[in-house]
């Protein structure tokens, strides 16, 4: 995580919103207990399904968990970590 965290400072992100995606990305690591090689769109899907169904979160505070593993993600494949 060390090196997302240089990825987000590198791009400005505030200390809030890098908290933030670590929170994300972290609680979602730990609910789909998968390597992140391993995770497919159908497991954040399933994972959004139980956000909204067992978690109760609004669309707003879904949308906010995919921004963040969509930055993660993102950074892994630039980093060549993910294909």
């Amino acid at each position: 995580m060390e090196k997302f965290i240089q990825y987000m400072q590198g791009r400005n992100y505030s200390e809030t919103t890098q908290k933030m995606y670590l929170r994300s990305i972290n609680l979602f690591l730990e609910w789909i207990d998968k390597q992140e090689t391993e995770i497919t769109k159908k497991d954040v899907l399933k994972y959004l399904e139980h956000l909204k169904t067992q978690k109760n979160l609004k669309n707003v505070s879904r949308k906010m968990e995919l921004t963040g593993m969509n930055h993660y993600f993102t950074f892994l494949y630039q980093s060549e970590q993910i294909t």
